[in-house]
């Protein structure tokens, strides 16, 4: 009689299972279903972005160069510092005086960049600001500045290796 009861139970819900299915295969996707509203602003943000992808790629090509240059400036520095103790034990006093005098022109370019580097950030703000209010005209012309401030950057941190360089050869002598 257990048994009875148990198969009755699933070929009921077996046939149960499959009567719903039925009734929603049946019924179709006649709907038309509309975008949500996080999709429309997907589709917005993904168009203006379009419009503006040179612009950007121009950008993310400026910031890859920063970090390469960053990279190397990591790596002289670290020279540098070496060949620095090395001058200081050896009492090597001209080419640590030689040195110092480039070391303050580093630190005008350190005080440029510094500056530079705020006004990307107020312009990075407008752009963001252009963005929101979906004009493109003047995201493009935020862009352009900021990829311009970028580029200043990026020759400011290009005479910071020549002067590494450059004291590293002193130091080496």
């Amino acid at each position: 009689m257990k048994k009875l009861a148990t198969m009755a139970l699933a070929g009921s819900l077996l046939l149960g299972g499959g009567a719903g299915a039925a009734h929603v295969f049946a019924k179709g996707d006649t709907e038309v279903k509309t975008a949500s509203p996080y999709h429309e602003k997907a589709l917005q943000k993904a168009t203006f972005s379009e419009s503006l992808k040179k612009e950007f790629h121009e950008a993310s090509e400026l910031k890859y160069k920063q970090l390469g240059l960053k990279q190397e400036i990591v790596k002289l520095t670290d020279k540098l510092r070496d060949l620095h103790v090395d001058a200081v034990k050896n009492g090597n006093k001209t080419a640590l005086k030689e040195a110092r005098k480039v070391k303050v022109k580093i630190k005008d370019i350190n005080k440029e960049i510094k500056q530079l580097n705020k006004t990307i950030h107020e312009e990075r703000k407008a752009l963001k600001e252009a963005v929101k209010a979906k004009n493109k005209e003047t995201a493009r012309t935020h862009l352009q500045k900021l990829n311009t401030l970028k580029t200043s950057v990026n020759k400011k941190l290009e005479q910071k290796v020549s002067f590494l360089n450059e004291m590293i050869d002193i130091l080496q002598k």
